[in-house]
């Protein structure tokens, strides 16, 4: 299998998210679009995972998965920054998640990782399909 130089930097960006959220020291970080991997071939919702849809410009109400004070509640919702959505994990525990952009210039990228809990982020995405992995108490 050949490794190209794009297949270098799409890991590089994974492996430095990942590291980022996992590091945050208050502030909210921020994930350029342009910056998440290609897609190759995935779709559909895994097992064991929940998914919803946001779109920024028409979602008044947020998109909010699991339930409240629990092991599983991550909400998606409009930035205080015009033009960012704002993702945080109200868990009581790190979620992995996968965020897939639905529309516009770079339609079918990906940005994956975990986000610790009561941890936040951003990005400039339009439209993205949220898949959040449910705790194993959770899965029914």
């Amino acid at each position: 299998m050949k490794i190209t130089g794009t297949t270098i930097i799409n890991i590089l960006c994974s492996v430095s998210a990942i590291c980022a959220v996992e590091s945050s020291s208050g502030e909210i970080n921020h994930f350029p679009v342009r910056n998440w991997q290609i897609a190759q071939g995935t779709s559909g919702t895994p097992r064991g995972w929940a998914s919803g849809f946001y779109k920024r410009e028409l979602d008044v109400n947020d998109l909010v998965l699991g339930k409240k004070d629990s092991a599983f509640h991550f909400q998606v919702s409009k930035g205080t920054e015009a033009g960012k959505i704002l993702l945080v994990n109200h868990s009581t525990q790190p979620l992995e998640y996968r965020l897939q952009v639905e529309g516009g210039l770079f339609k079918d990228r990906w940005l994956t990782g975990v986000l610790r809990s009561n941890g936040k982020f951003t990005t400039d995405a339009k439209e993205v399909k949220v898949f959040v992995k449910k705790p194993i108490d959770e899965q029914k």
